[in-house]
């Protein structure tokens, strides 16, 4: 069994589902999120999931044949980013710190699901994403929905000067003069927005991964961290 969290504002589209994995903890009551339980696990030929480097590398799954070679955990393509249209393939990624970002496109019933931290967003993966997604798949930005899944917030995420300064200044709050608070989250929405998403079709979940005890956290617990997993599917 794994507990999760399914987020209300992706439940409005009734093509698709979506959990959060996190520590066996129930979360406090949100209006943002449900708190389950799943009692059985996808089957792992259907899940489609990446050896995650950091970077703007998106898949795209039409098929599949296609899908076959990322549902083989023994041996992972490289990248940090997946889109389909396939019904019943699960999408997958990982994090502890990092932004899972939901998109989804109702018209064209095309779901995506991105890895984002600090160096994929400074790398460009969400425009990298919103790309094919209009290029290739034929969604408009208009149309795309986005959720922000639980990261670190900027409170707790501390960079040094020189990391800050690779990112815009609104972006980052000087501390003591060494350190700076780095707002990735804010990042993220700032890029969707740029991309042409409408701000009313963009959510932010709230939760700290650093502060939240039902929460992985990399930054927290350093190497005795686990991950938590993102999932979204189409019916």
């Amino acid at each position: 069994m794994s507990s999760c969290l399914s987020f209300k504002f992706l439940n409005q589209f009734g093509f698709i589902q979506n959990h959060f994995k996190i520590k066996d903890i129930p979360p406090p009551p949100h209006f943002l999120w449900e708190f389950c339980v799943l009692t059985s696990f996808p089957d792992l030929s259907q899940v489609a999931s990446l050896k995650q480097e950091h970077g703007n590398q998106i898949w795209s799954i039409s098929n599949w044949e296609e899908a076959s070679k990322f549902c083989n955990p023994q041996q992972q393509i490289a990248g940090d980013g997946l889109i389909t249209n396939l019904a019943g393939l699960t999408l997958r990624i990982k994090v502890a710190d990092c932004l899972p970002i939901y998109l989804v496109d109702p018209r064209n019933r095309v779901i995506s699901l991105i890895h984002a931290g600090r160096e994929g967003l400074r790398k460009g993966i969400v425009q990298t994403c919103l790309k094919k997604l209009t290029h290739l798949w034929n969604s408009s930005p208009k149309d795309i929905y986005c959720l922000i899944g639980p990261g670190i917030n900027s409170e707790n995420y501390h960079v040094n000067r020189q990391i800050a300064e690779q990112f815009p200044s609104h972006l980052s709050q000087n501390i003591d003069g060494l350190q700076y608070r780095l707002d990735i989250k804010k990042y993220a929405l700032s890029l969707l927005i740029a991309g042409g998403i409408a701000p009313e079709h963009i959510i932010i979940i709230p939760l700290d991964t650093y502060t939240e005890p039902f929460l992985e956290s990399y930054r927290r617990d350093k190497q005795h961290a686990d991950r938590m997993e993102a999932f979204l599917l189409i019916r």
